[in-house]
């Protein structure tokens, strides 16, 4: 059976929600494809009797866009914590700094302290920037690249930086350094150069942030969709594109396992190489990377030693990744008790992480978050499907190339999310959506 509607949306995200709710208040007829039976990807909560666990550090950022905003954090059924200082820290050199996520140079010995630190000043203005490597050498110079930076990006990656996409530069909040005090730091940041590199000392005002009172971001997720259908778009869950129907320049509809699906407006809010595979497009993409992720959940029975909400561990030679204090988010976990803790690992594949809960427990303890007075609640090991995406310069090239022959080839094409190599920042990609929605008007 073939099912008419105005646009289609393939990919039930945060953007292809939000991109099928707003051509929908336009007027179009939306359908909103997925093929997940839990749609959300990562922006989903594991739901215990010791609290709520999220896959990663997930919180809501403003975009300054009325419209948007109102339909991203104005929900009657839901409420949100709005802050706007969020703390956060980061753990290197042995020392855990409360102050910023940004890695702190001023955690290193005196000696290797003073030549980085000189180096910094000088950046490397006009440099051509074809990777990862040098993009971090373009902003702290190659001494602190090589000594600081690189072990970094080895742990997280796990290849060369050479190898890997400039856009990964802001991963793990890599995009800055803690450096100088906090007088000098804000002198310098009045310097392009330096502001571009810099971090400040301690957290500063932005844009509002919101997240649940309860639930986890799989709330804040689900009471979107909620949204998202009642507004009257059509929405169908382990939906599997199987072709796309092509005339001269349009993109006419889609064959899934629920029916075939025609369509005015088609926006993918997908990876593109799934619509490049489908269409039999060149040129190729490169096989994308995935680094082995596991999320490691825990309850403890007293606060963690801590009122940062996440903390990046930048020791190279620890598992943790990203540790993120749900305790200081969560305000009815709080009230009952239950202090939840999330750790990120990343590691090579086959990686036995299952092995080394009792480990990362450890590691929690030495970076001085527990002690041994902290019993725990509850503890669970949760390795990723997929892994976390490597963005290397040869995928994205390729992905590039694909995306302008496909938007190229067909008018009504619109390609939205980060799997398409948009951006990095999810209210940038947000408002990338907006605006392309905006453009769009119903036949």
């Amino acid at each position: 059976m073939t099912q008419k509607s105005n646009a289609v949306v393939v990919g039930a995200g945060v953007v292809g929600l939000t991109a099928a709710f707003l051509l929908q208040q336009k007027g179009f007829e939306v359908t909103l494809l997925d093929s997940a039976d839990q749609p959300g990807g990562l922006m989903r909560s594991k739901y215990s009797p010791f609290g709520d666990f999220d896959y990663g550090t997930h919180v809501g950022v403003a975009t300054g866009e009325a419209l948007l905003d109102d339909f991203l954090y104005q929900h009657e059924q839901l409420d949100l914590v709005k802050f706007n200082i969020g703390k956060s820290g980061n753990f290197y050199n042995h020392q855990l700094s409360e102050i910023s996520p940004f890695l702190n140079l001023n955690h290193l010995d005196k000696d290797d302290y003073q030549g980085l630190a000189l180096s910094l000043l000088q950046p490397q203005i006009g440099a051509h920037i074809h990777n990862l490597e040098d993009k971090f050498i373009s902003l702290y110079g190659e001494a602190v690249f090589h000594r600081v930076i690189e072990p970094v990006v080895n742990k997280y990656f796990g290849l060369p930086a050479k190898k890997i996409s400039a856009s990964a530069y802001a991963f793990f909040d890599m995009n800055r350094l803690v450096s100088f005090d906090a007088e000098t730091t804000q002198r310098l940041k009045q310097v392009p150069e330096y502001d571009n590199c810099l971090g400040f000392h301690g957290a500063t005002s932005g844009a509002d942030k919101y997240y649940p009172s309860s639930g986890g971001i799989g709330a804040w997720y689900q009471a979107l969709l909620d949204k998202t259908i009642a507004c009257g778009v059509k929405y169908l869950g382990n939906c599997q594109v199987s072709a796309v129907n092509t005339l001269k320049s349009k993109i006419v509809g889609v064959q899934t396992n629920l029916g075939d699906f025609t369509c005015q407006q088609f926006i993918w809010a997908v990876p593109s190489p799934l619509l490049g595979h489908l269409l039999h497009s060149k040129p190729r993409v490169a096989k994308p990377v995935y680094r082995a992720t596991a999320i490691y959940d825990f309850t403890f029975d007293q606060p963690l030693k801590s009122d940062c909400y996440y903390i990046n561990v930048h020791q190279p030679d620890k598992l943790s990744g990203r540790i993120t204090l749900y305790q200081n988010l969560d305000v009815k976990a709080q009230r009952e008790g239950h202090f939840q803790v999330t750790v990120e690992v990343l590691q090579e594949a086959g990686f036995d992480f299952e092995s080394r809960i009792d480990d990362i427990k450890l590691e929690l303890e030495s970076i001085g978050l527990i002690d041994a007075k902290h019993q725990c609640l509850y503890e669970s090991v949760q390795p990723l499907n997929q892994g976390f995406p490597i963005i290397s310069t040869e995928t994205e090239q390729s992905v590039v190339s694909l995306n302008k022959a496909l938007l190229h080839t067909f008018d009504n094409l619109a390609l939205l999310g980060r799997g398409n190599c948009q951006g990095f920042f999810m209210s940038s990609l947000l408002l990338q959506a907006f605006e392309q929605c905006n453009e769009m008007e119903p036949v």
